[in-house]
Order: structure tokens, then C-alpha cells, then sequence
């Protein structure tokens, strides 16, 4: 029956058509009256289509009703749906929002019915393609989980796309627990590369019961959402909520006396800072400071964290300070573990400082090294430290000197091989300075280097002038390992210009090759079968670990190049009064040397 059904309303839509389109139906007194239709996208997967009906003649605004339909396919005139009966307003027109997600070109129709004077009309064909689109997964990954109360983290939203393409278009971040405020989280922000990331904080924790167990270590949990509006060819999406957990940040207070050791009824200022551990978020609160009980100074927390006090003792002794604070653990802080203390030091001495310094911080074995301590006095005035500073190698002391103008030094070639760890400590002078220790001073004793042989080999000896040879210069170890380091090749007898054998030359597997050649040998007795001879010479820089070595002088002796000459005759047999080409050849036997010089040609002993 539902076929039957829409096949006639099919037909009947046809026969209407038809008729508003006969001439007779144009004969009639009634007005007739012109549809206009337009569809547009309000966001993606939902249109809005605004139809109006007006008289051709001006008299009056057409109302009744309207069917609005759709024909999927162009290519099928009479296939058409009807997606909604619509009713015209006052003016004679109607609004009409609905979704449409089907993929291709779609195109809507909208037929007025008419009503009492006024003919029905049908509307131009409107197209709307919609482009198919990838399904994407949207997922959120926080920076830190659990997080820490007003720190600020990251919170990524990644968008993949089901063929493997980067999905662009919008992401919005939700937290369903509320904990949060735009626009530290709150967006659309647009994809780059596939994501998109918010930086959130957690500026003030709930005030949770202040009970000291497991489960409520934690203050607070945000529940994270994100939702993806694909941009086109990507369809919509929207994350599992993922939950972030928030804990107080973890405080350090350095708690301080300066000067310390002070002087009787000299100011001493106490200082300490609350600072956090993982950030940097300032802390509220109210501080107080003790001095052996006695109230020295309290207040409110500054901005900046710190916590101060002033004391004047007037007599030599050792004193007991504590810092009690109480921060607002709702903004973000845990509550102070404990309190803190600082022990404060009166006498009548002056404040030193001890620095150390070495003449080798890497000796060789069985290499003497001296220790110089500096003693300094941090008073105002300040009058040059006496007495004895001791040297030790860890715990075990190396021996003693005593200051002369504020300098000691000792000088020892028993450091082991290895590691030490040296320092200086100035014993001070009753009533006068107190002791200091410098701060440690590392060595290392290293191994003296493995013994090395350096040989120079060239690749033929005698050699020709002109000819370019090797010389391979190698260096081996005592131990057999292979060596490294540098290498420069000398010619003692300075028959060679650097750099075509100089150096230096870095060592490849324990070797390294110069190419050298003698451009001019020496005008030395034509009768003399050897006309010059360089003396080589190879001086090996060792890295570290390989002694250095220089190897035994290598005489290489240079003589000429042979020549091997060609004479040809052409036309040869030749006529009688036919001129004949002579043509002599002369050339190396050994190289490419290019000849120069004078030549004659005789026949039969005379000179042509």
C-alpha cells in the first residue's frame, strides 16, 4: 500500500504541474503567484530553507500551505520525497531548518498549494551537494595526570582520520566537572596537524577535609571532553571524557641566619621563602619567628613568598631559631609538614673563607702536584687570617703549612690513580678567626701514557723526479691497542714545500699517507745515476692514553724519469721527389712529466 501510495502522490504532483503550466489554467481571472526557494548550510549537517510566495499582480499575500520535497537524484525527474508540509506566515513566507547529511547532490523543491484566489506555483530545483566525509576518533591526553593545584599543564586533543589523512576543522574542550573557566581550556580552537592543545590551571582546590590519608591525597579531579567539528570531508566527533587528578603543591623553605657566626650586638636577619617545588605560584599565609622561644617577628606571607625577622644578641653563644608558617592550602598548597629551624652562631671571631686551587687537576701518576689554599676574612675591617691550613684526600690528610699572607701550599706526588677528592680546612685562631674548609676539589691521577713507534714507509725508494709517491706514516702501541692522535711528516733535507706532505695529519687505524713528488731535481753531474735525496722524518702527537714518538729518519733518493723516443717517416716507401714527413715522439717511461727542450733531425749525417 505505501508504494501505491507514494507512486500516486508522484503522479498527482506531475498532473498539478502540468496543468500550472497549460494555457487554459492561464486563462482564468484568478492571480497567479511565483515561488521562490533558497537553501543554505546554518552549520555542518544542518540547512535552512526559506520559501516565499508572492502574487504576480500585487493584490494581496498569498497563504495556505506548502509541501517542500526533495528529488535525490537529478537524473530521476519524477523521483521526489516529501520531506515536510509547511504552512505560509502573514507575509507569505516560511521558514523551515532541517538536518541533511546524505552524501551527493540532492535537489529540493517547494510546491505552493494554492488557496482561494491565488493559483499554486512550484519553485526552481535547488542543489546541495554534500561531499562524503571520513569518519575521525578524537582523543585527550593531558601533560601530567595527576596534576598539581595552580600549575599550569597542557591538555592535547589529537583527531585521526579513518583513511589515514590529517583531519582540519574545530575542537572545543569540556570540562564536565566545571572546574574550569574559558578561555584557559574552553576554545574552538583549530586543528594544526591533526591537534590542538589547551594550557589549563587549577587556580583555587576545593576545600576538602584536611585528613591525612591515601584517599585524600588527592583534592580535586576535572573531567575532560573534547569535541571535533570536522572541517570538510571529515565527519564530527567527540573524545571519552578522561579524568585529571589535582594534588596540593609540595613546598621547600630554606630557612637562613645572616651573618652567621655574628658578632655581639651585631643585627642578625632571618630569612626564609616559601617557594614551590614544582612551580611557581606565590603563597599566602602567616608566619612567626622564635629566637629560644622569644618571639622575634611575624606577619603575613609576602607575595613573593618571603619571611624575614631581626635579632641582636649581645653575648657569645649558640641560639635556636624556628619558622612557623600557615599557608592557605585551599589555593593550591600543602600544608606545612613541620617547622623549621636555623642555629645561630655568636662569637667574638672573625668569619673566614677558604679557597683551594691546583696546579694539575690531572697529574700523572708519580707527578708532583701542588694544593694552594687562599684564607680570606669576611669582616669589616678586615685584618689578614694566621695560622695552619690542613690538606686532605677525602678523610686522609695530605699534611699541613702555615698562612704566609693568607696563602698555604702543599706539594705531593702520592695521589693513587683515580679519583680524589681534595680540600682544604683553615683550623682558625681562638679569639681571633674562625675555621673555614675550602670546597672539594676533584683530581684525577691518570695512568702514565703506553709507549708508541712511529715508522715512516715511502711507497718506492729511489723515486723519479716529477712522480708523485706515498709515504705512509705509522704508529703502533706497546699494548697492541690502536693508537690515535696526530702526525706531521718533515723533510730534513727541505726539498719539499708544505702542504703536500706537512701535516699535522689525523691518525685512521693507526696510519696516515702523504702524497709527496719532487717538481725540480737539483742540476747536480749529469753523469750521476742519483740527482737529489729528501730525508723524512714523522713526529706522532698522541691523544690521550699514547706517549708521544717520533719516528727514524727515511733517505728517499729522486733520479730523472727514462724517456723512451719514437721516429717515424711518412709516406714511407716514398717516390722519388715526394716529400716524406718525419715525426719524433718523446716521452716518460715511468710518468706523464711534460718535456721541454730543443731537438735536430739528420738524414745521412746532415742536418734537415
Amino acid at each position: 500500500m505505501a508504494c501505491k501510495f507514494i507512486a500516486a502522490v508522484k503522479l498527482s504532483l506531475v498532473l498539478l504541474v502540468a496543468v500550472l503550466l497549460s494555457p487554459a489554467a492561464h486563462a482564468t481571472s484568478n492571480p497567479t503567484t511565483t515561488t521562490t526557494l533558497t537553501v543554505s548550510q546554518t552549520s555542518p549537517g544542518h540547512y535552512r530553507a526559506i520559501i516565499k510566495v508572492v502574487s504576480d499582480v500585487g493584490n494581496g499575500t498569498p497563504g495556505g500551505g506548502v509541501i517542500f520535497w526533495n528529488r535525490p537524484d537529478p537524473g530521476q525527474p519524477n523521483n521526489l520525497e516529501n520531506l515536510a508540509q509547511l504552512t505560509l506566515d502573514g507575509n507569505g513566507e516560511v521558514v523551515y531548518d532541517f538536518a541533511w547529511s546524505r552524501t551527493g547532490t540532492s535537489e529540493f523543491y517547494a510546491l505552493y498549494q494554492g488557496q482561494g484566489a491565488f493559483w499554486s506555483s512550484g519553485s526552481n530545483f535547488v542543489p546541495v551537494t554534500i561531499a562524503s566525509v571520513q569518519p575521525t576518533t578524537t582523543t585527550v591526553t593531558p601533560s601530567i595526570n595527576p596534576a598539581y593545584g595552580n600549575l599550569p599543564f597542557r591538555v592535547t586533543v589529537r583527531v585521526t582520520a579513518e583513511d589515514g589523512s590529517t583531519p582540519t576543522g574545530m575542537v572545543t574542550l569540556f570540562d564536565d566537572n566545571n572546574l574550569f573557566n574559558p578561555p584557559l581550556d574552553g576554545g574552538p580552537v583549530a586543528l594544526v596537524n591533526g591537534t590542538a592543545t589547551f594550557t589549563v590551571r587549577r587556580d583555587w582546590l576545593a576545600g576538602l577535609w584536611e585528613f591525612w590519608g591515601e584517599e585524600y591525597a588527592y583534592q580535586d579531579t576535572a573531567t575532560y571532553r573534547a569535541e571535533f567539528v570536522g572541517g570538510p570531508g571529515f565527519a564530527n566527533s567527540t573524545s571519552s571524557s578522561v579524568d585529571v587528578r589535582f594534588k596540593r603543591q609540595p613546598m621547600a623553605v630554606p630557612f637562613s641566619a645572616s651573618p652567621n657566626p655574628a658578632k655581639p650586638e651585631q643585627v642578625v636577619t632571618f630569612t626564609g621563602k616559601a617557594k614551590s617545588t614544582v612551580g611557581d605560584a606565590p603563597v599566602g599565609g602567616d608566619f612567626a619567628i622564635y629566637s629560644d622561644g622569644q618571639l622575634v617577628s611575624e606577619g603575613h606571607i609576602a607575595s613573593d613568598g618571603s619571611m624575614t625577622g631581626q635579632m641582636t644578641y649581645l653575648t657569645p653563644g649558640q641560639h635556636t631559631v624556628k619558622l612557623k608558617f600557615y599557608v592557605d592550602s585551599t589555593a593550591g598548597w600543602a600544608p606545612a609538614p613541620e617547622d623549621y629551624y636555623a642555629t645561630i652562631t655568636v662569637a667574638n671571631e672573625d668569619v673566614t673563607t677558604t679557597a683551594l686551587q691546583s696546579s694539575s687537576s690531572t697529574p700523572i701518576v708519580g707527578e708532583e702536584v701542588t694544593f694552594t689554599a687562599t684564607v680570606a676574612n669576611t669582616s669589616t675591617p678586615a685584618t689578614t687570617p694566621t695560622g695552619t691550613v690542613e690538606f686532605f684526600d677525602g678523610q686522609t690528610s695530605l699534611g699541613t703549612d702555615d698562612l704566609s699572607d693568607g696563602t698555604a701550599s702543599l706539594t705531593t706526588a702520592a695521589l693513587a690513580l683515580g679519583g680524589h677528592s681534595v680540600t682544604a680546612k683553615y683550623l682558625g685562631v681562638a679569639g681571633q678567626f674562625f675555621e673555614s674548609t675550602s670546597s672539594v676539589l676533584q683530581q684525577t691521577s691518570q695512568a702514565p701514557p703506553v709507549g708508541t713507534a712511529t715508522t715512516v714507509t715511502p711507497s718506492m725508494n729511489p723515486a723519479y723526479g716529477n712522480l708523485p709517491i706515498q709515504v705512509t706514516v705509522t704508529v703502533t702501541s706497546a699494548d697492541g691497542a690502536t693508537t690515535s692522535g696526530t702526525v706531521t711528516l718533515f723533510d730534513d733535507n727541505n726539498l719539499y714545500n708544505h702542504p703536500l706532505y706537512g701535516g699535522p695529519v689525523a691518525l685512521v687505524n693507526g696510519t696516515a699517507t702523504f702524497t709527496v713528488r719532487r717538481d725540480l731535481l737539483g742540476a747536480f753531474d749529469e753523469g750521476s745515476a742519483y740527482v737529489d735525496t729528501a730525508t723524512f722524518r714523522a713526529e706522532f702527537a698522541g691523544d690521550p692514553g699514547f706517549a708521544n714518538s717520533t719516528s727514524s729518519s727515511v733517505d728517499v733518493r729522486f733520479k730523472r724519469q727514462p724517456l723512451v723516443i719514437t721516429l717515424a717517416a711518412s709516406p714511407n716507401p716514398a717516390k722519388p721527389g715526394q716529400v716524406v714527413t718525419i715525426t719524433g715522439t718523446v716521452k716518460s717511461a715511468v710518468g706523464n712529466i711534460t718535456l721541454a727542450g730543443a731537438y735536430s733531425i739528420y738524414r745521412d749525417g746532415d742536418l734537415i
